[in-house]
């Protein structure tokens, strides 16, 4: 099975959104990427301290999303950033111990690997409404870029509990999940 990473979007939670995570820590994720675009740097780093308190009692971490000087703040040693966040920043992550770097083509995953990247997102591999209207890249894209790497590859985009059996032969190491994570009481992963 592969590892499950669950990204946040808390306008898309159906109840609360730290009740949900309390649900996702027991599921079995691997970690949770409070990614929260939409919020001030203030407003982040508030809903970061509570997501901290939720999942205390876990050994789930929090992986804090592009918002690096609230990770630091927090000393959360795991971040997850654009591919333009990365290469203007690159030199001033080495204090992270886990940096995710979200890449859309093999040449930005082989130079984030240079640049000491820890792991990978690639996407998105399915259709998926947060892409509407841009076409999945496919699992010969997540396969390209596994094969370039040696470090973990995530795949992103439409993971449900339909396409999820289809990434189980790639290379990759796991998925991120949204839309499932925020919306569902009980996980796909959780049955398999």
């Amino acid at each position: 099975m592969k590892e499950i990473l669950a990204v946040t979007s808390r306008n898309l939670c159906t109840g609360d959104f730290q009740q949900q995570l309390k649900r996702l820590a027991q599921s079995g994720v691997a970690a949770i990427v409070l990614r929260e675009k939409d919020l001030s740097e203030d407003t982040y780093l508030h809903l970061a301290k509570q997501c901290v308190r939720t999942l205390e009692p876990f050994s789930v971490p929090l992986v804090i999303s592009h918002r690096v000087n609230a990770a630091r703040q927090l000393q959360i040693k795991q971040i997850q950033v654009s591919w333009p966040v990365f290469q203007q920043n690159y030199q001033n992550l080495q204090e992270f111990s886990r940096v995710l770097v979200s890449v859309h083509c093999v040449e930005e995953a082989v130079q984030a690997v240079e640049w000491g990247a820890h792991g990978l997102i690639a996407g998105h591999i399915f259709a998926t409404d947060c892409k509407r209207g841009s076409a999945p890249r496919g699992l010969a894209f997540l396969q390209q870029i596994c094969d370039a790497v040696n470090i973990p590859v995530y795949a992103i985009g439409g993971i449900t509990a339909q396409t999820y059996p289809e990434l189980q032969c790639s290379k990759a190491a796991g998925v991120c999940v949204m839309s499932h994570a925020m919306k569902q009481d009980v996980f796909f992963w959780e049955n398999g």
